[in-house]
């Protein structure tokens, strides 16, 4: 038993997190060359012209981000892998640096920088998809760690430190004020951080903070009813629904908040059941948590009065759920811990680590040897590499997003179109698009074609002049 609970220190947390990361990269890189959704979206807008806007349900900070990145390194699969671990690492960096702030005993360090792997859209899902989401976890953390560091010294650096995470926040998906406000509201209640909020040089986190969002938000406004009338189609919210739907909208809300966190929720209780007792006194550290969960409950019930909303899933509560297991964990703080509740939270770490990594390499290598293979397993590239020679060089048309994400990063082309439409019919051309694109609007017929490929086939159609 003093043998397990001495494994848990921060060196072996941090080799635990190497280890996870790097085998979840590998499986993303060697298994398989498809984009996921959200990347292949990310790489289609990170291909036009940079915008001060892109989508209405989404700020485009991500987008720049990837958007530079193919300027300096060309657009691959590579580069926007490794661009989406690099935020993942420091949102982990930062998870340890905010647990040595809040828990002096090593072990609760530990525990509060590993939580993350307890959550399945981090242990799994941020992996598999997810873009704009692994932006806004690097703020919230960042939001977090600037507040205490401006707790424990009020320097200018800190202030722009919080100006550059709430800048960051805002930028990265619009949700992140569900954090903000209530974690601020909270601490304008406690004196020992009121104290440096109200003083004048949080006018600098001010002015950072608007000089990072204003430009975007001048693009948000000359869009607000595009935005608020897709915002309410998305979240299915209604002003004058039954009582019955506001109930079920409540229930949604819990019930997609405790899957959020269901293996942590699980693991909780049998390790450490001294939780449940009362708890006095309280620090500031705990009070700021304690207060931001009881705003935000108060604010979700006053809302479900007025509002329902009835589509909730797991992957939009980040904002309400992400700092839940340090909140958990402080109420530990003093207490004394037996080792078999250290030998249940090891167990509980490295299962789920072991069983996300384990769904992540079924998805990618053993699906497509059981049953139909999925989207990783797609041969997009290999159709594309039938296609005729020097393509890439003539006028290029793929009317489908999502293939286009794969022209892109497969062949970089000079000259890329959506219509065609745009085409110049006087120079070389070629039109891609999926079989499954037939069925939609526009019309190929009257163009001659080809098909590529026996699963997730593509067809093209050529006007090289070239050869006529």
């Amino acid at each position: 038993m003093e043998r397990v609970a001495s494994l848990i220190t921060l060196k072996n947390a941090k080799w635990l997190w190497a280890i996870v990361l790097l085998s979840h990269l590998a499986i993303r890189l060697l298994a398989s060359d498809v984009l996921e959704v959200d990347d292949a979206e990310q790489v289609y807008f990170s291909y036009r012209p940079l915008a001060l806007g892109y989508q209405l349900d989404q700020p485009p900070l991500y987008t720049w981000g990837i958007h530079l990145l193919f300027l300096l390194t060309g657009p691959s699969l590579l580069s926007i892998t490794l661009y989406k671990y690099s935020l993942i690492v420091a949102t982990v960096a930062l998870g340890f640096r905010i647990s040595r702030r809040l828990f002096n005993d090593e072990k609760l360090q530990v525990y509060g920088a590993t939580s993350l792997l307890l959550l399945p859209i981090f242990g799994y899902q941020m992996h598999v998809g997810f873009s704009h989401t692994i932006l806004l976890a690097l703020a919230i953390y960042m939001t977090l760690d600037a507040l205490l560091s401006l707790k424990e010294k009020a320097s200018s650096w800190n202030y722009l430190y919080l100006g550059l995470a709430m800048g960051i926040g805002v930028m990265s998906k619009y949700s992140y004020l569900a954090f903000l406000i209530p974690l601020m509201g909270s601490a304008l209640t406690i004196q020992e951080f009121r104290r440096v909020l109200l003083s004048q040089p949080i006018l600098l986190s001010i002015f950072l903070a608007s000089l990072i969002v204003t430009p975007h938000l001048l693009w948000a406004i000359e869009e607000r009813a595009r935005m608020s009338g897709l915002m309410q189609k998305k979240l299915r919210f209604s002003s004058d629904a039954s009582w019955q739907l506001h109930l079920k909208g409540l229930y949604k809300f819990f019930r997609s908040a405790a899957f959020f966190a269901l293996p942590f929720l699980i693991a909780i209780p049998f390790a450490f059941p001294q939780i449940f007792r009362k708890k006095k006194p309280l620090d500031e550290q705990e009070r700021l948590l304690r207060r931001f969960y009881g705003a935000l409950l108060f604010f979700v019930l006053i809302s479900a009065f007025f509002v329902a909303a009835t589509r909730l899933p797991p992957r939009w509560f980040p904002p309400f759920m992400m700092t839940f297991p340090l909140f958990v964990l402080l109420r530990l703080r003093g207490n004394f811990i037996p080792l078999h509740s250290h030998r249940i939270m090891l167990f509980a770490t490295l299962f789920c680590s072991l069983f996300f990594l384990g769904v992540h390499a079924e998805s990618y290598l053993l699906k497509p040897l059981v049953r139909e293979a999925g989207r990783p397993n797609w041969p997009i590239t290999k159709n594309l590499s039938k296609l005729p020679n020097g393509w890439q060089n003539w006028q290029v048309c793929v009317p489908d997003s999502y293939l286009q994400a794969h022209v892109i990063v497969h062949s970089n082309p000079k000259v890329l179109y959506d219509t065609k439409e745009e085409l110049d019919l006087n120079k070389p051309w070629i039109v891609i698009w999926p079989t499954s694109f037939e069925n939609e609007k526009n019309n190929w017929e009257e163009i001659n074609q080809e098909r590529l490929g026996a699963h997730w086939p593509i067809r093209y159609a050529t006007g090289d002049l070239t050869l006529n």
